[in-house]
């Protein structure tokens, strides 16, 4: 997978605040685009930067794979590691799938780690070391 940090045009924001599903607090500025395979990676806002023991709700996004919108909600932070370095911890506390999604559990797993990665790369404007967990995995 080949994703590209990209600044979204307004046509874009217009054809995906269609295609997505779940809390949008605030359409970001910018997202992931694997164009070869169909795949967008998209921040919806949130408070995923505090950690969840404050109370605060998580941050929330999208996978758009083929149309199809995959919604998760994460909690994200920097961390040390034992060796002094830092990385970047993206704990993804719910993932929604829809039934229709033609793609395995396993693809649209690495896609969101893909995209993650290149999305907060492209952020931070450095290439992160990254962290990512999965729970709360649910179809509908």
């Amino acid at each position: 997978m080949t994703f590209i940090y990209k600044d979204i045009t307004p046509e874009k924001r217009t054809e995906y605040k269609k295609q997505v599903c779940g809390p949008i607090f605030v359409f970001q500025t910018s997202y992931a685009e694997d164009e070869d395979r169909g795949i967008v990676f998209l921040s919806l806002g949130g408070q995923g930067n505090q950690p969840p023991e404050r109370g605060e709700g998580p941050s929330y996004y999208n996978l758009i794979w083929e149309g199809c919108a995959i919604a998760f909600e994460a909690y994200h932070a920097i961390k040390r590691s034992d060796d002094g370095g830092s990385f970047f911890e993206f704990t993804i506390t719910k993932v929604l799938i829809p039934t229709k999604s033609t793609k395995t559990l396993n693809d649209i797993k690495d896609a969101i780690i893909a995209g993650a990665q290149c999305y907060w790369s492209g952020i931070w404007e450095e290439t992160l070391l990254l962290n990512v967990s999965f729970s709360g995995i649910e179809f509908y």
